[in-house]
């Protein structure tokens, strides 16, 4: 009777055990996690991606300031200045010169140099260079449509050369019979042309001026577009519209 009970509690006790080691502790799964999808890597192409690169800026042209001012040319040859009369507007069509009839003269204009005025000596402290006025006039009948240039040059004589201090002014256009004042202001440097001598003694001696400098338009007489004064000649402005 006794080995029936022994067996009958082991029994119980391997059963009990069995279902013990059977059910998971309570609170806790075993159940594996669902398998989560990877996430695509960032995309870094569009942060390492090189900038656009703008085209460069065209160098500006200073050719026309480093030209070297000369006096004008003696006027060409006809058919040398075929491509010169083709820059003026004023210029009228070619007639075709025929048996019977002359080849039609075209109206020029005449540009000439008045006069020379001066507005102010400048400031040396601020290295800024004496001012003057330019007066022209148009001596003809016809109205000069293209630009032309005036320029000042400072020199120790009356000579024109290549490294003169220099400054210019564009005019656009003068009307038949039109008279204009044209300021300019030379650089400092022609303040500075002789420097053994001290002050004023240091200055340039001349003013030399020249209109239509850049030999633009075509003209009766070049004769009267230039010519020189002593800086110590060269009288006070007068109160005059300026353009």
């Amino acid at each position: 009777m006794k080995s029936i009970i022994l067996f009958s509690l082991s029994l119980s006790l391997i059963v009990a055990g069995s279902a013990f080691a059977a059910a998971p502790p309570s609170g806790r799964t075993f159940n594996s996690l669902a398998a989560q999808p990877q996430a695509s890597p960032p995309n870094f192409q569009k942060l390492s991606k090189a900038p656009a690169v703008k085209p460069a800026a065209a160098a500006p042209d200073f050719s026309k300031l480093n030209r070297a001012i000369a006096k004008p040319a003696a006027k060409p040859t006809p058919d040398a200045a075929a491509v010169a009369e083709a820059k003026i507007e004023t210029t009228a069509a070619a007639v075709e010169p025929t048996t019977d009839t002359a080849p039609a003269k075209v109206a020029q204009a005449d540009l000439e140099l008045v006069g020379v005025t001066q507005l102010d000596v400048g400031d040396a402290e601020d290295l800024i260079g004496p001012k003057y006025r330019v007066t022209i006039r148009n001596n003809t009948a016809v109205a000069v449509t293209d630009q032309f240039e005036v320029t000042l040059l400072a020199s120790n004589d009356d000579q024109l050369s290549d490294d003169l201090p220099w400054n210019s002014k564009w005019v656009r256009g003068i009307e038949a019979g039109q008279t204009l004042a044209v300021d300019i202001r030379l650089p400092f440097t022609a303040m500075e042309m002789n420097a053994e001598a001290e002050g004023d003694d240091a200055a340039f001696k001349f003013l030399l001026i020249q209109i239509d400098s850049d030999e633009n338009i075509e003209e009766t007489s070049k004769e009267n577009n230039g010519g020189a004064v002593e800086r110590k000649d060269v009288p006070a402005a007068e109160s005059v519209a300026s353009r």
